[in-house]
């Protein structure tokens, strides 16, 4: 709707916000003539419902209410088409069988197919698949998103298919995509494309340096604070848009959310003490906040207090326990102060939560390799290098294992692949020299 042109007074009373037509007359005043590019519709007809009962209101069928902060019922104003097909497949309510409670998503798919055909099969109900493919960390979403993001004609869609590309934004591809969204005409893509480059920021990369430095100057303010806290670590606070950035941070200080930012910012930019004080104030003023304990945790593990930041890690792992990143964390700091079995408990467990979180594996293997278990981390290093082909750390990391065990033709090659990946890479290198000449270094015993 927004994409075609409509805005909100088109159809509301802007000081009282009521609608300006009542029932069905409201909807038709576009789609009676109709307004391109709005489809004409026949009231009649078009809702296979009882004209004048509640299946016929236009409103209950593509604005279904829903309850937000358990007081209040809101119209959904995405518009959008009922799809018992996705219900089926993906769990995504429609608004039939929210009135149809007693019948299940099969009976609504059949009612559909028989008065509407082969028209349920269109675009939108494709591009919904690929957005829970995405949102479930599945790498098969990545092509038909990049098509979103360069093919698209509503920028919303494209603005979305950005951010959720982020979670592959270091793919040679991806990254050329987003770079160039990052121009996009409109503001939203532009924002959405410098928030899925922020990981890549630490990459010595010209093309992403400029693309972001010069959404510094963007004509639009949420651009500009976007591109400056992708730089956060390094922008220039006296620049037009650091001092953006830091209007924005120190006006959202006064909330949990806000102090938790600002101690990120000063987290990156190496003041530590200043960092942890914003970081215990967000916990102080909301006691439920998972991310806090975990940023808390992080600040304290780097002044070496690593017993608090297990503490603070255990409770943001009892608050969101689906949370593999945390999971991930406590493992590293159990490792930390000693505690290798429970360290090898948390790392099992984000890997189950999220079986594609290579790093995890990673750990995971060398956990396992302390504890004595040689074949558990062997298979845990070769799953973190099926995930990320990319990283030298993890063959080198099975090469060191495997040579300890005299499996030295096993070990030479995985040393190999890790200089396939990255030429020259030192540990690599001087593990291969050091086997060549015929020694292999001791097990720890």
């Amino acid at each position: 709707m927004r994409a075609a042109g409509v805005r909100c007074i088109d159809c509301h009373e802007p000081h009282s916000a009521r609608t300006r037509v009542a029932g069905n007359n409201l909807c038709m005043t576009c789609h009676a003539l109709p307004v391109p590019p709005a489809p004409k519709i026949d009231p009649a007809t078009h809702s296979h419902h009882q004209v004048g009962g509640p299946g016929d209101s236009c409103i209950a069928c593509h604005m279904p209410q829903t309850v937000y902060m358990q007081r209040h019922a809101r119209h959904d104003h995405g518009f959008t088409i009922p799809d018992p097909m996705l219900t089926k497949e993906l769990n995504i309510p429609n608004a039939c069988n929210r009135c149809h409670v007693d019948q299940a998503s099969d009976w609504t798919l059949k009612a559909f197919e028989k008065w509407f055909g082969p028209h349920m099969a269109r675009p939108e109900r494709r591009r919904a698949k690929v957005i829970a493919q995405a949102r479930a960390r599945d790498q098969q979403a990545m092509p038909e998103l990049l098509q979103l993001l360069n093919g698209e004609t509503n920028a919303f869609w494209r603005a979305v298919s950005a951010g959720l590309l982020k979670r592959w934004a270091n793919e040679p591809n991806v990254m050329g995509a987003l770079l160039a969204s990052a121009g996009d005409p409109d503001p939203l893509v532009r924002s959405m494309s410098v928030r899925a480059l922020e990981p890549l920021t630490a990459l010595p990369n010209q093309s992403l340096g400029a693309a972001l430095g010069n959404r510094l100057s963007d004509a639009i303010r949420l651009v500009r604070i976007d591109a400056a806290w992708a730089l956060h670590a390094t922008v220039d606070t006296n620049s037009a848009a650091g001092l953006d950035l830091l209007n924005y941070l120190r006006h959202n200080a006064d909330q949990p959310a806000g102090s938790l930012q600002l101690g990120v910012f000063h987290l990156d930019r190496g003041d530590i003490l200043s960092a942890t004080r914003y970081f215990e104030r967000a916990v102080a003023w909301d006691t439920n906040s998972a991310p806090s304990y975990h940023a808390l945790a992080v600040a304290l593990s780097l002044q070496g207090r690593n017993d608090e930041a297990v503490q603070e890690l255990q409770i943001a792992c009892r608050l969101a326990p689906r949370d593999a990143e945390f999971k991930f964390k406590l493992g590293l700091a159990l490792n930390e102060v000693g505690k290798l079995d429970q360290a090898r408990a948390a790392l099992e467990e984000a890997v189950k939560l999220d079986p594609q979180f290579a790093q995890a594996w990673y750990n995971l293997g060398l956990a396992y390799n302390a504890l004595g278990k040689t074949e558990p981390a062997l298979e845990s290093l070769l799953r973190a290098e099926a995930i990320d082909a990319r990283s030298p750390q993890i063959p080198y990391a099975r090469a060191t294992i495997l040579v300890q065990f005299g499996r030295v033709e096993e070990a030479r090659s995985a040393a190999g692949r890790a200089l396939e990946i990255q030429p020259g890479y030192p540990p690599a290198a001087e593990l291969l020299q050091t086997l060549s000449r015929g020694r292999a270094p001791q097990k720890d015993r």
